[in-house]
């Protein structure tokens, strides 16, 4: 347990962990907010509603999950592939729609 605390507080930066966990919570009462629309919508709109509603989650997952990355700083170096973090988000917005 003292490792994973130690590895928290020295190896992170906690203004990003912050800001990682003020976006999920913020893209959690989105997505929440969003589903009670497409439950109200007639059934045409529903699925219109149920679509924003992934693409919000999903984008609310991945940048939760990004920042939190780059908040990280291992004493190695460290990149982004441009091609598999894009593969990524749109992962996160199909399963997200996939869970709705």
């Amino acid at each position: 347990m003292l490792r994973i605390y130690s590895c928290l507080v020295q190896d992170h930066d906690p203004s990003l962990l912050g800001l990682a966990a003020l976006i999920c919570l913020l893209s959690a009462f989105a997505a929440i907010s969003l589903l009670q629309h497409a439950r109200r919508a007639p059934s045409r709109m529903r699925y219109v509603w149920l679509g924003v509603s992934a693409v919000a989650s999903g984008v609310g997952i991945w940048a939760t999950h990004f920042i939190a990355m780059i908040a990280y700083a291992p004493d190695v170096p460290s990149g982004y592939h441009v091609g598999g973090t894009f593969v990524s988000l749109l992962s996160a917005i199909l399963l997200a729609g996939a869970g709705f």
